[in-house]
């Protein structure tokens, strides 16, 4: 499912925000993010710049890359601008440390090294030295993200949530209890990709309230609560999770992992 602009969510101003504001967390593996290439095929990058290119507060905005094959540095825009007005994210970021980046007055800007040469001019008329591209492969070193990731921290969960957008758009399509103490639930409609969880341990869970016959499957935000030795994920960013009941959608295990699965 695609979303049209005029759906303006809490989270989207919140993703837009974790490109445009200095937001550094302690221990973080840099800025990585998933390149979306189309038809399920996708690489992870170092981003070496985040800049914008018109007025228009969605389509105008891009990441600076190497391309898979690392052989040259390219543009890559957020939002795929071929299915404007849609929203469909093309890059979906693993992370968002900043802390060796030169950031503008706008919080724009690229990493450190990058910072004396006119990056957008460049990438624009393919004009880039070869010591500026051996500069840039030299600083992708391999993302530690790895295909199964488990939650096993409030950092993690925020990871998650910022690369599933906080799973606005939505729905349970599989649901494969594995065995008494496993649970494996399969979503569709996050902007950019499909997300694959994995529940272990003392798990339960409920589902009424997103049963497509009779009520809306498609969530709006959703939250991640660790708390006593379990975690539990459920379809509300407000509420507490000592407010979850039956009339929520929830799953709750002593272990979650996700895996994420671009489109």
């Amino acid at each position: 499912m695609q979303s049209n602009l005029h759906f303006e969510t809490n989270w989207r101003v919140s993703l837009i925000g974790l490109f445009c504001k200095k937001q550094i967390r302690e221990g973080s593996d840099d800025m990585y993010g998933i390149i979306r290439e189309g038809n399920k095929q996708y690489y992870i990058t170092r981003i070496l710049g985040f800049y914008n290119d018109s007025e228009d507060p969605d389509f105008g905005r891009y990441f600076i890359v190497l391309d898979r094959n690392k052989k040259k540095i390219q543009k890559v825009y957020l939002y795929n601008p071929e299915v404007k007005p849609h929203l469909d994210l093309r890059v979906l970021l693993l992370d968002n440390d900043t802390d060796d980046w030169i950031l503008d007055e706008h919080e724009f800007g690229c990493v450190d090294f990058l910072s004396e040469v006119n990056l957008p001019e460049m990438v624009s008329h393919n004009i880039i030295d070869r010591d500026v591209i051996d500069k840039c492969v030299a600083y992708d070193k391999p993302s530690t993200f790895k295909e199964v990731n488990e939650i096993l921290s409030e950092k993690d969960a925020e990871i998650f949530m910022d690369i599933t957008g906080e799973f606005h758009d939505a729905r349970i399509v599989e649901l494969e209890k594995i065995d008494d103490n496993s649970l494996r639930v399969l979503f569709d409609g996050i902007w950019g990709c499909d997300v694959e969880l994995y529940f272990e341990g003392d798990v339960s869970y409920c589902t009424d309230s997103r049963d497509p016959m009779e009520y809306d499957p498609y969530w709006g935000d959703s939250q991640v609560a660790i708390q006593d030795g379990f975690i539990t994920f459920y379809d509300d960013a407000y509420t507490d999770v000592s407010e979850i009941n039956d009339n929520w959608c929830w799953f709750r295990a002593r272990k979650m992992s996700y895996k994420i699965i671009p489109l």
